[in-house]
């Protein structure tokens, strides 16, 4: 029988004899996204809490093989339960931070990446980008920078998260996300749902164009039925690439599942590779996981849908 392994420090120091003889209780909650991954545990015994900002880190796997890193989580409330048990909850990203802050700013002359490069620095962050495209305006107007870099992910095809004190903005189609292989046979649970919402074959963007002050159009595909959209971009360049990003996010969803496994290691905003399904084998977009580490064991559940 494989035996879970949890190792955690706090502060760069190793706590893993006190959490690993005295836990109760670890979920781990991480979410594609600007949601935030969350880490609750509940140890017994008298321990002492850890402190509002602390930061805890947490590597998981099993006896017989490495442990992997799962994250960085700072310490947002503790509760002590019936005299001893003491439950702690930490976030992947401090909320309270200035990323929540309102801002009124503009970019000029100057490239996503560069934008990315400059925000994570503000806040002290790392930063991990592909995007190499170049903007002659962006206004951040009465924004926070977490709703800001969401806005720009959505709307040029970007996956933005932050995670392990690094701001991640990486391509939707060719960012160098991670690709978990899973064989359907191997799920405890596993459900896959066709929705009958309007899937489309091509795209039209009627946009204006600021370089060249003039009205004009783009189409991707040629089939029924077909979005349209309007908008001012720069030129076709960026009217082709919003285009082809709402195309794509239109049609997300069209099928969606959840499976529970034994205890594995996925991560949020990676892609799936199903095998060995009925009908549905194929990549998709890991939307949260959640893993669940007890008296029973550790058990894996991801949510995920179509790209």
């Amino acid at each position: 029988m494989v035996t879970p392994v949890v190792k955690i420090t706090a502060n760069e120091v190793d706590v893993t004899s006190i959490f690993q003889k005295n836990l109760q209780e670890l979920v781990l909650h991480d979410v594609d996204g600007t949601l935030g991954d969350e880490l609750n545990l509940k140890v017994e015994g008298l321990w002492q809490r850890p402190k509002y900002q602390d930061v805890l880190k947490v590597w998981l796997g099993w006896k017989e093989s490495d442990v992997i890193f799962m994250g960085s989580f700072v310490v947002q409330n503790t509760e002590r339960i019936n005299g001893n048990i003491l439950s702690i909850h930490a976030n992947g990203v401090d909320f309270s931070s200035k990323l929540k802050e309102k801002k009124d700013r503009s970019f000029e002359k100057t490239s996503l990446a560069q934008i990315a490069k400059m925000i994570a620095q503000e806040h002290g962050l790392e930063v991990k980008t592909d995007a190499h495209i170049d903007v002659e305006y962006l206004a951040q107007h009465d924004e926070s920078d977490l709703a800001f870099f969401k806005r720009i992910g959505e709307r040029y095809g970007f996956l933005f998260s932050i995670k392990n004190l690094t701001l991640i903005f990486l391509s939707e189609s060719q960012g160098d996300v991670p690709v978990f292989d899973f064989d359907a046979k191997n799920a405890f649970d596993l459900r896959i749902k066709h929705s009958n919402k309007t899937f489309y074959r091509s795209v039209r963007v009627l946009y204006h164009s600021t370089k060249e002050n003039i009205d004009k159009e783009v189409v991707i595909g040629e089939e029924s039925p077909q979005l349209k959209l309007e908008g001012a971009y720069s030129g076709e360049e960026e009217a082709l690439r919003i285009a082809k990003t709402r195309l794509e996010r239109a049609n997300r969803g069209a099928k969606s599942g959840s499976l529970t496994c034994k205890g594995a290691v996925f991560f949020a905003g990676g892609k799936l590779n199903l095998k060995g399904s009925v009908e549905d084998d194929g990549m998709y977009l890991i939307k949260s996981v959640r893993h669940q580490v007890d008296s029973g064991g550790w058990v894996t559940t991801l949510e995920f849908e179509n790209q």
